[in-house]
């Protein structure tokens, strides 16, 4: 940040008239590195200047105050823009529900949500990561699922593997267990890549439970090692941590024995012979009716 004040007061020291964009840089700057408390002194001289305020600047302000978890000042920078006649976008509504969902303040994603769906602005697959991620946090996997339902199906898209991995790690915080592997099955079959955060929680949350048959159908999906009928499922192994946890799971499973040393056997063998393969191609993603994986299920 240092270097950067360097620069705008050389800028101003060569008489080198700052643009509306040379602002916004600097308000992102300031945003970037948690200096909010040069933001007004900033917006004052740009106005001094006869410089109006974008949806840029606004924005940026918003978001250097969601990061500081600053969300009051972030709702009043969004109504100072609204009397400024702009129109706040996806952006900024998304910026500010992810605010909320760092703050747990469930009530205010919520309308927040209404207004988005009000103003015409559709929803994206990142809005329903957040919407889930903060329903999560709050313990009610059933409403992140009807939120994904919901929203979904009346905008006609298609949510994305981010979107059921917050989902998989709602219902994880909520101790929702078959439903999170009811949830990672779905994706397997539909070939979604999992990242190793979820992935590797379920196995641990199996292992937990001494559910060995369970992680080692986790791990096996991980690998892409293919079932009794022959289809192969995800492979979402491309991580050196992510090899070493599965390497490390399966000789847990060796070193215990029994049942669960004759699961990890073959796996184990693919686990030294494969390296990192592609996910398949999206034309060769199964057509299969997602039934009871959104529906309601224990939690509130």
């Amino acid at each position: 940040m240092e270097r950067v004040w360097t620069v705008w007061n050389e800028m101003l020291s060569r008489k080198i008239e700052p643009s509306v964009a040379t602002f916004n840089a600097m308000i992102d700057a300031c945003a970037r590195n948690g200096r909010m408390d040069a933001v007004p002194e900033l917006l004052t001289n740009m106005k001094s200047r006869g410089l109006v305020s974008n949806l840029i600047t606004y924005s940026t302000t918003i978001k250097g105050f969601c990061q500081r978890g600053e969300i009051q000042s972030a709702f009043s920078v969004m109504d100072e823009m609204r009397r400024a006649s702009l129109k706040p976008d996806e952006i900024v509504f998304n910026t500010l529900l992810d605010g909320c969902a760092q703050g747990g303040l469930v009530a205010e994603g919520e309308k927040l949500l209404a207004d988005m769906q009000k103003e015409g602005i559709v929803p994206s697959s990142y809005t329903l990561t957040v919407l889930v991620k903060l329903m999560g946090q709050a313990r009610r996997p059933d409403r992140a699922f009807s939120l994904v339902e919901e929203i979904s199906h009346k905008h006609r898209f298609q949510p994305n593997s981010h979107v059921y991995g917050g989902l998989i790690q709602a219902c994880l915080t909520a101790r929702d267990h078959t439903r999170a592997m009811q949830v990672f099955d779905q994706m397997a079959r539909d070939w979604m890549q999992v990242e190793g955060r979820v992935w590797q929680a379920l196995v641990r949350m199996s292992m937990a439970a001494h559910d060995y048959k369970q992680a080692a159908y986790v791990v096996r999906v991980v690998l892409g090692v293919p079932d009794n009928d022959g289809f192969r499922p995800i492979v979402s192994v491309g991580r050196a941590n992510d090899d070493a946890f599965i390497k490390e799971t399966l000789n847990t499973f060796m070193h215990i024995g029994g049942e669960a040393a004759a699961l990890a056997a073959p796996l184990l063998k693919c686990a030294n012979q494969q390296g990192p393969r592609p996910p398949p191609e999206p034309t060769m993603r199964r057509n299969n009716a997602r039934t009871g994986i959104l529906g309601r299920g224990r939690g509130s």
